[in-house]
């Protein structure tokens, strides 16, 4: 989005709305809670700097975003928590800790293999090369 301005028309339909920068936007009169439904493989709190809303990203529907992410938080927990965010525990930590970004990923490819029996393992790879052909990961 580049502008707001006031609309005096007939309200419209609008398909493929993107918003950049931010992820989740209010719409409507009752200020809804949206979300860009464009997908991290590679979380920005484990070091990938792919803008949301990117094309590198994978277009998936709300409910399944969601439910990869709740799936992927509880994994982190029950295997990796040190790599989980958290209550004062966030990006800056976990990258101090674990600098290098092969051992982030090889923890998200461990996650991937088994989410979904793989399902998602391809389109992660893609997304990982992707990133790190446009060095946005850190």
């Amino acid at each position: 989005m580049t502008s707001i301005w006031p609309c005096r028309t007939t309200p419209r339909s609008v398909f493929n709305f993107e918003v950049d920068v931010a992820h989740t936007y209010h719409v409507g009169a009752n200020g809804v809670l949206v979300h860009n439904a464009y997908h991290h493989y590679w979380p920005r709190w484990l070091g990938c700097d792919v803008p949301h809303g990117n094309k590198i990203l994978t277009d998936l529907s709300a409910p399944d975003h969601r439910a990869l992410h709740d799936a992927l938080r509880n994994w982190l927990k029950a295997n990796h928590p040190d790599m989980m965010h958290g209550s004062g525990y966030g990006k800056e930590q976990i990258l101090d800790k674990f600098p290098d970004w092969t051992e982030r990923v090889s923890v998200l490819e461990d996650f991937y293999s088994q989410y979904q029996g793989g399902a998602h393992l391809g389109a992660f790879r893609t997304e990982v090369l992707q990133t790190l052909l446009d060095g946005r990961f850190q």
